[in-house]
């Protein structure tokens, strides 16, 4: 049996490497679709390939103790694993990918569902998943443990939260000469025209019409149901998205530490109006 908790996804040489590139745990991982690959393990030990070798130690780790169970991943989704994540060199792109892997794999390897998220993931930049990360971590830790249903439109609409620029630019590590606004808006349009956030509004002008306490310039971002799908993909979870988004319990295991505190919050404290009983 293997312990997922004992791999480290910063040890991506020597022996740990070794470890992951073995056929039993490429096998563990893949299923029958390990074989594509095996004549390439040597390499990749030899190579000390670090790029694919923190996607997959990812995957082993959001797996968890599901790697133990019987399951194989589609080989269309790990040749386009295969070929992106050499060049992957991004932290958080690699554990967006190394959790999609996760998610790939199913009882009888035939599942490629995986192919459109991986896809999306490929196209957008490090800047654009960096606010769809820090978007939907603060969109489940303002709302976690609400009823809020994310699979419904009307209830979703009750999980816009407010995020400043300045907070939003430091946690992304935006580095450079950048206009807030402009740099912000760029990745905000790309999210909503690959439907991963709903309605937004950025800079100062509208913002008020959300919530008249808003003073500094920011974003208003409502979540859209294929947006915390990936999210909750990226983490290793696949399965009804709609009360996984906001259940307290589920395990977010991640090696990023992205936050953004001061100043972001729920608009017009909609999570703290009493619940149905």
């Amino acid at each position: 049996m293997i312990d997922p908790s004992n791999v480290d996804p910063n040890t991506v040489i020597g022996a740990g490497l070794m470890a992951l590139a073995s056929k039993d745990m490429l096998g563990r991982i893949l299923g029958p679709s390990a074989d594509y690959v095996g004549g390439r393990i040597e390499g990749l030990v030899k190579k000390c390939d670090i790029n694919l070798g923190r996607i997959f130690q990812y995957a082993v780790r959001k797996l968890g103790p599901k790697i133990n169970d019987p399951g194989a991943v589609n080989p269309r989704v790990l040749r386009h694993v295969w070929a992106e994540g050499a060049f992957i060199e991004d932290e958080l792109a690699a554990e967006y990918f190394g959790g999609l892997l996760a998610s790939a794999r199913s009882p009888d390897g035939k599942d490629d569902r995986m192919l459109g998220h991986l896809g999306t993931v490929r196209d957008l930049s490090v800047y654009d998943l960096r606010l769809h990360f820090l978007t939907y971590s603060l969109m489940r830790s303002f709302f976690v443990g609400s009823n809020l249903w994310v699979a419904d439109s009307d209830q979703r609409a009750q999980m816009d939260i407010y995020i400043p620029l300045l907070a939003y630019m430091a946690a992304a590590d935006v580095q450079g000469d950048w206009e807030p606004e402009q740099f912000a808006g760029a990745s905000l349009f790309r999210l909503a025209e690959r439907h991963l956030i709903g309605e937004f509004t950025v800079g100062s002008d509208g913002l008020l019409k959300y919530d008249s306490q808003i003073e500094v310039s920011g974003m208003v971002v409502f979540p859209s149901y294929l947006g915390a799908e990936l999210y909750l993909l990226a983490y290793g979870h696949r399965g009804e998205v709609g009360r996984q988004f906001v259940d307290p319990a589920l395990a977010m295991p991640s090696n990023m530490t992205m936050t953004i505190s001061e100043g972001s919050r729920p608009l017009r404290n909609r999570q703290q109006e009493p619940q149905e009983s």
